[in-house]
């Protein structure tokens, strides 16, 4: 449902002749946007911008009030003190990790049909454990790690290959369209590991305006993993472009 809220902004950010007859419901909903967006940057990475999501916070809740309390009640205790929270503890306790764990359970008790709960455990605990023990490029203690990789060789020298990474913003696959530090917007083509530097295949698009991005696969590069800030949400437009909004994550990365 989340991945809901920045494709329900984008509508409203291209339709805005219709927007401007709910202006102050557009601000209050694009309030809430960057609020999750801000949270959902990471334990660590939203502590430098505790300042500004406590003037989001008390600007939505203002907002909200003001514009539905004669219909709902809203709760705000909480999320007032999130931001005092965050600063205690220099970090962010969130529930987006652990609401994502649910997946790997699912898995483990796919096929099990007798003493669910005590197998179930025992299978993540030993698959935790193994994946302690790997110090090679899908270690899980590595910043960024692949997944189900490869090892090929070219010219005379064993590299490792994947389509798919896990890098601090979340999961990398091939075929995603990320936005670069540098501003750019191109697709991922694969990844590649050098001991341990982990480099990127990408077509960079061209920047046609509008937030809008002409599909090319003229100009391909390799980058450094780091490069990459985040994934970006995408649909077609006109003329072969696609029409991008950048995720919070880029927003604030690129101020």
């Amino acid at each position: 449902m989340l991945c809901l809220l920045p494709i329900l902004e984008c509508f409203l950010i291209q339709y805005d002749t219709v927007a401007n007859d709910i202006r102050d419901h557009v601000l209050c909903f694009r309030l809430l946007c960057n609020i999750v967006g801000l949270l959902s940057l990471g334990p660590h990475d939203v502590v430098p911008h505790v300042e500004e999501l406590t003037r989001l916070i008390a600007a939505h809740g203002e907002l909200f009030v003001e514009l539905y309390s004669n219909h709902v009640k809203p709760k705000f205790h909480h999320l007032r003190h999130l931001p005092d929270n965050i600063l205690y503890l220099r970090c962010c306790l969130s529930c987006f990790v652990t609401e994502r764990k649910h997946r790997a359970t699912k898995r483990a008790a796919l096929f099990v049909f007798r003493s669910i709960d005590n197998s179930v455990v025992k299978s993540m605990v030993n698959k935790q454990c193994e994946q302690f023990k790997d110090d090679g490029p899908t270690g899980i203690f590595n910043r960024v790690r692949m997944v189900n990789p490869k090892c090929v060789e070219l010219a005379g020298t064993r590299i490792t290959c994947s389509t798919n990474i896990l890098a601090e913003s979340g999961p990398i696959s091939a075929n995603d369209v990320a936005a670069l530090a540098s501003g750019e917007v191109g697709r991922v083509i694969r990844f590649w590991s050098f001991g341990d530097n982990i480099v990127a295949e990408m077509f960079i698009y061209t920047d046609v305006g509008g937030s809008r991005w002409k599909v090319t696969t003229d100009n391909f590069t390799v980058i450094d993993i780091d490069t990459i800030v985040d994934v970006v949400t995408y649909g077609p437009s006109a003329d072969d472009c696609i029409r991008v909004l950048l995720p919070v994550r880029v927003k604030y990365s690129l101020l």
